[in-house]
């Protein structure tokens, strides 16, 4: 089942890590430093239209486990 809020819009924070945890899971706030460390990390991830590194919430869990 596809997660949605009362609107019937889609919770991406389900999906997707927010900048709170990257910025968390990396330990840096600057996105350019931010991607250096997932590079680092060896955790996949994309770039969003403003270059925020954006994680597949999955990717990490499934590292945890």
């Amino acid at each position: 089942m596809i997660p949605l809020n009362a609107n019937n819009v889609l919770r991406t924070t389900d999906f997707f890590l927010s900048q709170e945890e990257v910025a968390r899971l990396t330990g840096f706030k600057q996105k350019k430093k931010q991607v250096q460390q997932l590079i680092r990390m060896r955790i996949p991830h994309e770039l969003d239209s403003w270059e925020y590194p954006i994680i597949l919430r999955r990717t990490v869990e499934n590292r945890l486990d």
